[in-house]
């Protein structure tokens, strides 16, 4: 995760170059991407502003790494609940909801700028992280579609409601997870994915 065009390095840089996007990460939640200074990235990590951009470009390039982390992650998420062969349309859906809940609630600060300050970046960043949302809504519509087939959703509903619903579900609880003074995650995840179930599923009664 790092700018458009990264050098190669080598495991010393690597890390240092993790220790800078999760300084931003906890920076950022803390104070806003706008009033957050490269001065202040660099401090955190203890190192100069001057020797941070040997790293980044720009305080942008360090937003839209997070940004794009988010949905490189979020499609992990997504590809290892569609390889569950042995699980119905359904179950890989309710296997992404529950794998979802947990990523978001363990990367909790990392959301919260993903919702955040989406807007600031420039309007080609923003369009392309816009293109990667729009796959992932995609491929859960596409589950949603294969649940619906297979009877396990009634496919009366509007297939991209249903999907709607469901990033709902498991986006909103950035809003208020803090982790350590709520629900553990695996409680949390179970609760959502037992509410998905209730919602949708053609044998909920």
């Amino acid at each position: 995760m790092a700018s458009a065009n990264p050098p190669t390095r080598n495991a010393g840089g690597r890390r240092r170059e993790r220790e800078i996007y999760e300084a931003a990460i906890a920076t950022f939640h803390r104070r806003g991407y706008a009033d957050t200074s490269v001065e202040e990235i660099a401090e955190a990590v203890g190192i100069l502003k001057g020797s941070l951009y040997h790293y980044i470009d720009s305080k942008e390039d360090l937003l839209f790494g997070i940004l794009r982390e988010v949905h490189v992650e979020t499609d992990q998420l997504l590809a290892a609940a569609r390889q569950r062969s042995d699980l119905t349309p359904l179950e890989q859906l309710l296997e992404y909801v529950r794998a979802q809940v947990t990523y978001n609630a363990e990367n909790v600060e990392k959301i919260v700028v993903y919702y955040h300050d989406l807007n600031q970046l420039s309007p080609a960043r923003a369009d392309e992280i816009a293109t990667l949302r729009r796959a992932h809504e995609r491929y859960v519509i596409g589950l949603v579609s294969e649940a619906q087939k297979h009877g396990e959703i009634d496919p009366s509903l509007n297939r991209s409601l249903v999907a709607a619903q469901v990033f709902a579900s498991v986006g909103w609880i950035y809003t208020w997870y803090r982790p350590g003074r709520s629900v553990p995650a695996d409680t949390l995840a179970d609760f959502i994915v037992a509410s998905v179930r209730r919602a949708f599923a053609s044998d909920r009664d």
